[in-house]
């Protein structure tokens, strides 16, 4: 092929593994080797999370990731929404389910959290209210877990 000519080249294959593949395709041309760069990624859940009382999104697990939903102060009788948004950069959904490590809490009845459950999809991001009705006077904390896969 003479300098300054394009043409098409189509590459199919068949992966044999469950892994990431990142190489190159080497093309012997008249003035030389040419490595055409070759990646091949894997579908993955890629999350990141925030929320409306902080202005740092992290980045979920691997290592774990602490998320604060901070109400405030809440005036008795009155309430006070935090908003955690979950989005997944990544290619595969994935199922995940909310839960206290406490049952016991009693932040929890004072609690609503919606949706408890459910899908965080491909190329969205997902949202899940936590609202707090406070039904005496004092301090309160609950701790969450977000499992998913």
């Amino acid at each position: 092929m003479s300098a300054g000519v394009t043409t098409s080249l189509t590459v199919w294959f068949a992966p044999m593994v469950n892994s990431d593949i990142k190489t190159t395709l080497p093309i012997q041309a008249m003035t030389g080797r040419i490595d055409f760069p070759l990646v091949c990624r894997t579908m993955k859940t890629e999350l990141v999370f925030s929320s409306s009382s902080t202005s740092n999104p992290r980045r979920g697990p691997p290592g774990g990731s602490n998320v604060d939903c901070c109400f405030g102060q809440v005036l008795f009788g009155e309430s006070e929404t935090c908003v955690l948004s979950i989005t997944n950069s990544g290619a595969l959904p994935a199922q995940f389910k909310l839960e206290s490590t406490d049952p016991n809490n009693e932040m929890l009845p004072m609690l609503t959290v919606e949706p408890s459950e459910g899908e965080f999809k491909a190329h969205t991001t997902s949202k899940i209210e936590f609202r707090f009705r406070p039904q005496a006077m004092g301090s309160y904390a609950a701790i969450f877990v977000l499992s998913h896969g």
